[in-house]
C-alpha cells in the first residue's frame, strides 16, 4: 500500500477579479452572515437587559401570582365543595391577603439585592 499525497487541485476557472457575478455572490452573502450574526446579537442584549432589570421581573412575577390567584379564585374548589367547611367570604379575604404578602416578600428580595450592591 502505498500512501501518496499527490492529490490533483483544481485550478479555479475565474479569479474573482474577472468574474463580477462571483464577486457579488460572495458580497451577498457576507452580508447575510453580518445581518444574521446582528439579529443574533440583538437579541442576547435584549435576553441579558431582561435579566437585569430586576424592577420589570418582580412586576412579572407579581402579575403571574397574582393571575394564578384569580384563576383559583373563579375554578370551583372541590375539597371545599365536598366538606362545605369554607365560607366564600372567607375565601375573598383570604386570596387578596396571599397576593399581598407573595408581592411584599418579592419586594424585601429586591431590596436586599439593591442595598447588597
Amino acid at each position: 500500500m502505498s500512501t501518496s499525497k499527490n492529490v490533483a487541485i483544481p485550478a479555479q476557472s475565474a479569479s474573482p477579479a474577472s468574474s463580477g457575478h462571483a464577486t457579488a455572490d460572495s458580497i451577498e452573502e457576507v452580508q447575510r452572515q453580518i445581518e444574521r450574526t446582528r439579529d443574533e446579537l440583538g437579541a442576547t442584549i435584549d435576553q441579558l437587559t431582561a435579566k437585569v432589570d430586576i424592577r420589570a421581573r418582580v412586576r412579572q412575577r407579581a402579575a403571574a401570582i397574582s393571575a394564578r390567584m384569580k384563576a383559583m379564585r373563579t375554578a370551583p374548589n372541590r375539597a371545599g365543595d365536598t366538606t362545605g367547611n369554607s365560607s366564600p367570604g372567607a375565601k375573598q379575604v383570604a386570596i387578596p391577603t396571599a397576593v399581598g404578602a407573595c408581592v411584599f416578600v418579592l419586594g424585601l428580595v429586591v431590596a436586599r439585592k439593591v442595598v447588597s450592591r
